[in-house]
């Protein structure tokens, strides 16, 4: 039987081991490579982050868009709207019907010079 089967089969005490064997020694090479595995880790939570929070600001620019073309359409709406309200065929008509008011005879405007 090896050392491990023995060990398995026997339990593992480390309450009776001695004290070098309950310290874990870790060799510069193991170091380094769990230091590479936990910047691998970090970076790939980043990248997660990074994803989610652009896909939301895509999100949030696709309603805003929406919401400029909304408005342009309404701002052209308006400036018809303006341009029929103040065509000059329309005040006339309101001149003449609520105010009494004609165009005047042209035999009577007199033109001043300066």
């Amino acid at each position: 039987m090896n050392a491990a089967a023995r060990a398995l089969s026997e339990g593992l005490g480390l309450a009776n081991a001695p004290a070098s064997v309950r310290h874990i020694t870790l060799s510069g090479n193991a170091i380094i490579t769990l230091s590479l595995v936990m910047a691998i880790v970090i970076s790939a939570l980043m990248m997660i982050t990074a994803a989610d929070n652009n896909r939301i600001a895509i999100g949030d620019l696709t309603s805003l868009q929406q919401d400029q073309n909304n408005l342009q359409t309404t701002y052209g709406q308006l400036l018809l709207e303006e341009n029929t309200w103040a065509s000059a065929e329309r005040i006339e008509t309101i001149a003449q019907q609520d105010f009494g008011m004609q165009q005047p005879d042209p035999k009577k405007v007199i033109m001043i010079q300066p």
